[in-house]
């Protein structure tokens, strides 16, 4: 009967399943991509800035590999998360101006400049479009 004698290379061994080129690290980000990408397919594209946005960064943790998946504009949060209704008063000039298509006087607006003034809106909210956390499910699904 043989005998089998095994080293392991303890260095080598926490290199590879904690360290930023090791073969865990390099699985984690390939599946947190597939995260960002279905972020970046639900979230809307009115600018396209919120979608470009999207990034994804690995951090050396506590523990090993940490991944994080953001979104860096400022209002992504709102977009997340939803608004509650809410007045918008004009603060740095005396009316708010908006580009309103639909609004009481058309597409013309008030003057024909195509946009609408007033000194308070009555903003309805926004439904929350979680296009960061609907798709964490993703980083564990079969592949």
């Amino acid at each position: 009967m043989e005998t089998v004698k095994l080293i392991i290379d303890g260095a080598l061994m926490e290199e590879l399943l904690r360290g930023p080129d090791g073969a865990v690290s390099r699985f984690m980000m390939t599946r947190a991509e597939v995260v960002r990408r279905a972020a970046v397919i639900q979230c809307p594209k009115r600018t396209g800035k919120l979608s470009r946005s999207i990034l994804k960064r690995s951090y050396e943790g506590a523990h090993g590999i940490d991944i994080l998946i953001g979104a860096y504009q400022p209002y992504a949060i709102w977009v997340h998360e939803g608004t509650k209704a809410h007045t918008i008063a004009a603060k740095n000039a005396p009316m708010l101006a908006f580009a309103w298509p639909s609004g009481p006087f058309g597409a013309q607006g008030m003057g024909g400049t195509g946009l609408h003034f007033y000194k308070v809106v009555h903003h309805p909210g926004t439904k929350a479009n979680r296009f960061l956390s609907d798709n964490i499910r993703l980083f564990f699904a079969e592949h």
